[in-house]
C-alpha cells in the first residue's frame, strides 16, 4: 500500500513538473544563467531573461550550448558529480563517469549500487540535505524538475553557498531525450561519448521509422498503458497521454493509445471508461505488485475486454521506459516485439550492455 501511494503521488508530481525548465547556476563571481523553454503557447509565466551579473574567471568555466540553444557556463573541469535523478545517473555511468559520482538520489542508490562507488551518500530528491551537498563540494550537481514539484527551490541554500547546480527538464519527446543526453554529457566533460550514444539512438529510431513507414497497417492495435491499475482504494487508472514521450513510443511502435485524446501527459482514466474502450493490449509497469499480470487478467468487470479474453496483458520493464535516457530504446523494442513481433525481429537494441561505449 505504501509503495502504491508513493507511486501515485509520483505521477501527480510528474503532471506538475511537465513544464519545468532546466537551469544552471554558477558559483563563481555570482554568475547566474538560466535555460528555459520558449514561452510561446505556454500558460506558464514568462521566465526572467538570462542574466549574468559578473563574468566568471575564464580558467574556471567553459561555455556549453543549453537545451534551447542558449549559451551557458559550466565548470571547466569536472572531477566530482552529484546525480539526483536515476535517468541521469544511468547515463553518467554509461559515459564512463561512475567513479566521479560522489552522491546520488535514493532511487539511483537502490538500483545502481553495483556500479556506483561504495558508500556514497544518497539524498531524497524532494527534500535533499543541502548542508551535506555543500560539504561534498562537488564540481557539478544534476537535478530533475521533480525536485521542484511543490513550487519551492529545495536547493536554494546550496545555490547560495556557491554549489553549481544544473536542473534538467523532464523530456516530453524522444528528441528531447536525445538533446538532454548530449547536454548532460557536454556539461560533464564527455560530449564526444554522449554524441556517440545520441547517434546510436538516432540510428535505432531511424530503423524503427523505416519499418513502420514501409508497413501497411490495416489496423493498429489499441493499447491501454497502465502506470497504476485500479483498486478499491485508487479506482482510477494512471496512464500516459499526449505530450509524453511514452505516448510517442506507443505510436511509433504501431499502437493506438486509448488515452491519446486526454488533456494531460499523465491522465487519470476512469475505470468504466477504459473498459468501454475495449483495448486489445494492456501494458503495465507495476512490477512491485506480485503476479500483476494475473491480477489484471482477473479484475472484475473486465471479462469482456479483448485484451483480457486473448491474454494480451504484459508486464514491461518500468525502469527502461520510465527513465528518459538512451535506454528507452530497449523499451521501444520490447513493446514493438509485443505488438508486431515479425516487424521488429531484425532490429537490435544498441544499448544492450555489451554494446555500450564504456560498458564494464
Amino acid at each position: 500500500m505504501n509503495r502504491r501511494f508513493s507511486f501515485v503521488a509520483f505521477l501527480l508530481l510528474l503532471s506538475l513538473v511537465a513544464g519545468c525548465a532546466s537551469q544552471a547556476s554558477a558559483p563563481d563571481a555570482g554568475a547566474s544563467v538560466s535555460s528555459s523553454a520558449p514561452a510561446a503557447d505556454s500558460s506558464e509565466e514568462t521566465p526572467d531573461e538570462t542574466t549574468q551579473e559578473e563574468p566568471a574567471p575564464s580558467d574556471a568555466v567553459r561555455g556549453v550550448t543549453g537545451l534551447y540553444g542558449e549559451e551557458l557556463l559550466v565548470p571547466a573541469t569536472v572531477d566530482t558529480i552529484i546525480s539526483l535523478a536515476p535517468s541521469t545517473t544511468e547515463l553518467l555511468t554509461d559515459l564512463g563517469l561512475s567513479e566521479k559520482i560522489v552522491a546520488v538520489d535514493t532511487y539511483s542508490a537502490a538500483d545502481y549500487a553495483d556500479i556506483l562507488p561504495a558508500g556514497i551518500p544518497a539524498f531524497d530528491m524532494m527534500n535533499p540535505d543541502n548542508e551535506q551537498i555543500v560539504a561534498l563540494n562537488a564540481d557539478i550537481v544534476f537535478t530533475t524538475g521533480m525536485s521542484y514539484a511543490w513550487g519551492e527551490d529545495v536547493f536554494a541554500s546550496a545555490r547560495e553557498a556557491g554549489v553549481f547546480i544544473i536542473d534538467i527538464e523532464s523530456p516530453s519527446s524522444l528528441q528531447e531525450i536525445i538533446d538532454s543526453i548530449v547536454f548532460i554529457g557536454d556539461c560533464a566533460g564527455e560530449r564526444a561519448t554522449a554524441e556517440e550514444i545520441a547517434q546510436e539512438m538516432e540510428a535505432f529510431l531511424s530503423a524503427v521509422h523505416t519499418v513502420m513507414d514501409t508497413t501497411d497497417f490495416e489496423h493498429r492495435r489499441t493499447i491501454l498503458f497502465e502506470l497504476s491499475s485500479p483498486t478499491p482504494d485508487y479506482p482510477m487508472i494512471y496512464s500516459v497521454g499526449p505530450g509524453s514521450y511514452i505516448d510517442e513510443i506507443l505510436s511509433l511502435t504501431g499502437g493506438d493509445n486509448i488515452a491519446s485524446g486526454a488533456d494531460s501527459p499523465w491522465p487519470a482514466l476512469d475505470e468504466e471508461w477504459a473498459v468501454a474502450q475495449d483495448p486489445e493490449v494492456i501494458l503495465t509497469t507495476e512490477d512491485y505488485i506480485p503476479d500483476i499480470v494475473d491480477v489484471l487478467l482477473s479484475l472484475p468487470g473486465w471479462e469482456g475486454v479483448t485484451a483480457i479474453q486473448n491474454g494480451d496483458v504484459y508486464l514491461i520493464d518500468g525502469n527502461r521506459i520510465n527513465r528518459p535516457n538512451h535506454r528507452v530504446c530497449g523499451a521501444i523494442l520490447e513493446i514493438g516485439l509485443i505488438l508486431y513481433p515479425g516487424l521488429f525481429e531484425d532490429i537490435a537494441d544498441p544499448f544492450a550492455d555489451e554494446a555500450l561505449p564504456n560498458a564494464a
